[in-house]
């Protein structure tokens, strides 16, 4: 049985058959479906959601349930408005830890490239010092071996020898030959 043949014996089984007599017909009555017949996807379609609800109007028959019902509605009012006054200042607070936030990042992202430029800058002077002092140890063996050669006031007469070796501050370290 396919889903519309379901439907219609649904419909046929929970109609009430009018009996018509052969003068005068008798009265209608209302059609509902039976949810047991009809399948479950259709339900929707025919229990309605929202049922009618009709309260009285009247403030002189208002009973004390009303009037319970309209301090509740007075209390959720409030509490309504203290909920909506919290979360504003919430959204106010969120906004100024975003903006601080962005603020010590943008701090932090300077800090790092400022980090890095003196790293480098510390790495190029380093280099420049092992240079330099790489110069420097030249010049001092070529001071050495001149005075060596000359003797110590500068005057003198010149060593023959070009062994650096022999030379007393050259003993205890090898020093290439130019």
């Amino acid at each position: 049985m396919t889903e519309h043949q379901g439907l219609y014996a649904a419909l046929y089984q929970s109609v009430h058959v009018l009996r018509a007599s052969v003068s005068v017909l008798k009265q209608l009555s209302i059609v509902t479906l039976d949810p047991a017949f009809v399948p479950e996807k259709y339900h929707p379609f025919i229990i309605p959601s929202l049922r009618r609800v009709y309260l009285s109007a009247d403030p002189s028959r208002s009973s004390a349930a009303s009037r319970q019902l309209q301090e509740q509605l007075s209390a959720l009012k409030k509490e309504n408005e203290d909920l909506v006054s919290k979360l504003k200042g919430r959204d106010r607070d969120i906004k100024l830890l975003m903006t601080k936030c962005e603020s010590n990042m943008a701090a932090a992202s300077a800090h790092a490239k400022g980090e890095l430029d003196v790293r480098l800058e510390n790495e190029r002077l380093r280099n420049e010092m092992g240079k330099l002092a790489e110069q420097y140890r030249v010049l001092q063996v070529k001071f050495s071996e001149r005075e060596y050669r000359t003797g110590p006031s500068g005057a003198g007469e010149a060593r023959p020898s070009d062994d650096r070796r022999d030379h007393p501050q050259n003993r205890s370290r090898s020093v290439p030959r130019a």
